[in-house]
């Protein structure tokens, strides 16, 4: 999928995939042009993809997440059904946000490619204060996305973090909608 869109997987952080798209200079494709249109309509292959997956065992939910999301182009596109004894249907929130990011390689003895910084952050904050199903996006990334997509407002009184207390990115924040016709 990430190959698809021209999309890099950064790496994940517990159950958190991380992605970028148009700031890393040695993945230079033609999908560069429209980074941030490809990185939504990741989000939506994505939200798709979990539809189509229906159940999966409990103790099976973070393997089957790595099967569905290999993201190197081998997972399936047409996943099959894996049967529902003892299972619960798999959800997913998503953050997008849009702005600078350092990035840089960690480790010393297994070496891992990285982002981090405020943009991070917040696109981080806006998955975690996302609802389930949703591509929840913040004001600056859909400066980046209006012209090819339609968003609906977030109240800002249903942000609130895991332990309820309230949340304030400063800006409206939008959940993406659909692509527009």
């Amino acid at each position: 999928m990430t190959t698809k869109r021209g999309v890099t997987k950064i790496g994940t952080i517990g159950d958190a995939f991380v992605a970028a798209t148009g700031c890393l200079p040695m993945v230079s494709t033609a999908h560069d042009e429209n980074h941030a249109n490809n990185l939504a309509l990741l989000a939506i292959d994505m939200l798709g993809f979990m539809d189509k997956y229906e159940e999966v065992p409990l103790e099976e939910n973070e393997s089957a997440l790595l099967r569905m999301f290999d993201l190197d182009g081998s997972a399936s596109e047409s996943p099959t059904k894996i049967p529902p004894k003892n299972s619960t249907k798999l959800q997913m929130r998503i953050g997008i946000h849009a702005g600078p990011a350092t990035g840089g390689v960690i480790g010393h003895s297994v070496m891992q490619y990285n982002l981090f910084g405020y943009a991070v952050n917040v696109a981080n904050l806006a998955e975690s204060t996302g609802q389930a199903g949703k591509i929840h996006v913040t004001f600056e990334a859909v400066q980046l996305l209006r012209e090819a997509f339609e968003f609906v407002e977030v109240p800002k009184e249903s942000l609130t973090t895991s332990k309820g207390d309230p949340v304030d990115f400063g800006k409206p924040t939008y959940f993406l909608n659909q692509v527009r016709p």
